[in-house]
């Protein structure tokens, strides 16, 4: 999700998404993925230039092959309280009064929110602890594996 997307998550301000098994119909691969443009200019880094920056380009097949695996794994997919529709009946039914309870979604995720803070937080404490005290790190992380949200 975009970094604005996140500053709404975090807002608890209600977000209407497709479907995510129409996610690759929205989520554009962008030039950087299209062969003819994935790339790097000669001498920038690289095995002499030519190795692309992230992942390797997806032809139109690639991407229609690989995409709904890969929209699965994405935050616009995973994180909950997403409002989701079909089509634009749907999404203008949703946004007819009174037909979302846009308090109860906002609380949905204001609560997701928190619980994920300390759940994060408690990850990092853990991952600065063991750099600092190998022991402490492990015990720490024994502890947030065994008690999931």
């Amino acid at each position: 999700i975009p970094r604005a997307a996140h500053v709404l998550l975090a807002a608890g301000m209600p977000i209407f998404l497709p479907k995510t098994e129409l996610l690759p119909f929205y989520i554009f691969r962008g030039l950087h993925s299209d062969h003819h443009y994935h790339f790097l200019k000669p001498g920038f880094g690289g095995l002499n230039g030519t190795l692309p920056p992230f992942v390797p380009s997806f032809g139109i097949e690639q991407w229609w092959s690989a995409g709904p695996s890969w929209s699965a794994h994405t935050d616009f997919s995973r994180f909950p309280h997403l409002l989701r529709f079909e089509t634009v009946a749907e999404l203008l039914a949703a946004l007819a009064p009174g037909a979302t309870d846009w308090a109860a979604v906002s609380a949905a995720m204001q609560r997701f929110n928190q619980e994920t803070l300390v759940l994060s937080s408690a990850q990092w404490a853990a991952a600065v602890a063991g750099t600092f005290a190998p022991g402490v790190g492990a015990r720490t992380k024994t502890r947030l594996e065994s008690s999931s949200l």
